[in-house]
């Protein structure tokens, strides 16, 4: 009797061990780890999936993601977070687990997160546009060391480091000019002009826009046939073709002139992201609006590109393009402060014949070079003037005067003045005799009525 209550105590004492093992075990299945993140750039978001959970008595894990490539890189001898975490980068979102807390906004301080014990993959869910790649992350907690369970990761993970966002830019030069940020032209000269901006995105993060605009001033006008869109790396280059639609041109909205865009074909591939710029060539004409002097004609351009979570403008560069005015001022040749009106004059490249603008002086002397009806815009170099028709009461000065127009970025003056002078006639100014001739011809008269009145009058008294 008495051993068999001994052997009764001793199953109700293991039945009383074994049931008050049970809240042990799961107790260490669903510990509480904790871990934190933080990111100092402006644009990004982070969601953290649980993949795993893992119970530390175990050690075993149990998938809550359902992609088999990130079970299978957890559950082999070999398991690694560099292995997992490729698995998980590949799979498709439905696929990696349950979210856990709130999203993370990049930003806005440290966040914590207090979970259970397992595994879990922070994937960044929103970029910017600019982005190159993001390295995204694994946690596993918690993890053995020196004979302890390590529930806490003191370090915060530093999200900000495993971006690549380089600066994106776009720039502006003159192909052909004095300088790639100036140049002078006349009117009817071309300009070609060269916009080059940065490769936004990657191949793992494509854009869905990426668009060169151009804004022109009044004096320019745009040759939408001249564009030519290159992608250029190191040692490399593409020219991608418009009559394949690898791009298009369209006017702006004002005050935009014009805008190129890479096709969404070009950009959903992964060609594109293989290059670091893109180059937009194009030519422009002087026109007859063109600004005279100091003010310029200028020449703007920006980047606009976007991703599915945000929408970027780079501003570029100005560059001008300057054109300078050309008059005669007309005097006395023994009296400089007297001014001459109505003197003409022509005025031609040196060395050539075409003429390119005309100018009659006014009450003050001063005769604007103009062709149709608006004042002339001339590039540097050296122009003959020569004067077509003197002032009234003045004789033509035929001697051609030459004058040398020098590029400058900074003209103090719009119009460079060239004084010329006149001697005023001693003949008519057409070279005729004019009113001479009457009274030459009255003159004889009188002195011949003289002379016979002389006759008519000894005649008389000889009688």
């Amino acid at each position: 009797m008495i051993k068999t209550s001994k052997k009764l105590m001793a199953v109700l004492i293991a039945a009383i061990l074994m049931l008050a093992m049970v809240p042990f075990t799961a107790s260490a299945a669903t510990e509480q780890v904790s871990f934190k993140v933080n990111c100092a750039k402006e644009g990004y978001e982070f969601t953290v999936y649980q993949l795993a959970t893992l119970d530390t008595t175990s050690g075993n894990f149990t998938m809550v993601a359902t992609d088999t490539a990130i079970a299978n890189a957890i559950k082999a001898d070999s398991t690694s977070s560099s292995s997992i975490l490729a698995a998980a980068d590949k799979a498709q979102v439905s696929a990696l687990g349950d979210k856990v807390g709130e999203v993370y906004t990049s930003n806005s301080g440290e966040k914590e997160y207090n979970v259970t014990s397992g595994i879990y993959y922070i994937k960044a869910t929103k970029t910017p546009a600019n982005v190159k790649s993001v390295t995204n992350s694994i946690v596993s907690l918690p993890y053995y060391q020196n004979g302890a369970w390590v529930k806490t990761l003191d370090a915060t993970i530093n999200l900000a480091e495993k971006v690549n966002d380089g600066d994106v830019v776009v720039t502006k030069d003159i192909v052909n000019g004095n300088n790639a940020k100036w140049t002078a032209a006349g009117l009817g000269d071309t300009v070609e002009f060269k916009l080059t901006a940065s490769v936004a995105g990657s191949s793992e993060m494509k854009l869905d826009e990426f668009t060169i605009s151009d804004t022109m001033s009044e004096g320019l006008t745009f040759n939408s046939d001249s564009v030519k869109v290159t992608l250029t790396g190191t040692g490399s280059s593409k020219e991608l073709q418009k009559a394949s639609n690898e791009f298009t041109v369209a006017d702006g909205v004002a005050p935009v002139t014009f805008n190129v865009s890479i096709a969404d074909s070009v950009l959903s591939g992964n060609e594109f992201y293989d290059y670091t710029t893109v180059e937009v060539t194009y030519t422009a004409t002087v026109n007859a609006n063109a600004v005279i002097g100091a003010g310029g004609n200028t020449n703007t351009d920006s980047l606009t590109y976007e991703n599915n979570s945000q929408v970027a403008t780079v501003p570029g560069e100005t560059v001008k393009v300057y054109t300078y005015g050309l008059q005669v001022e007309k005097v006395d040749a023994n009296n400089t402060s007297k001014k001459l009106a109505g003197a003409q004059f022509q005025v031609t490249k040196k060395g050539d014949t075409t003429v390119l603008a005309t100018a009659t002086t006014d009450t003050s002397g001063i005769g604007v070079f103009m062709k149709d009806g608006k004042n002339y815009q001339f590039d540097e170099g050296t122009y003959t003037i020569t004067e077509t028709k003197a002032p009234e009461g003045y004789n033509l000065n035929s001697a051609p005067v030459d004058v040398t127009i020098t590029a400058s970025n900074s003209p103090t003056t719009a119009y460079q003045t060239v004084q010329i002078t006149n001697t005023a006639s001693k003949l008519p100014e057409t070279g005729g005799i004019g009113n001479m001739i009457f009274t030459i011809t009255g003159a004889a008269l009188i002195a011949c009525a003289g002379v016979l009145f002389v006759i008519v009058f000894r005649k008389r008294t000889s009688k």
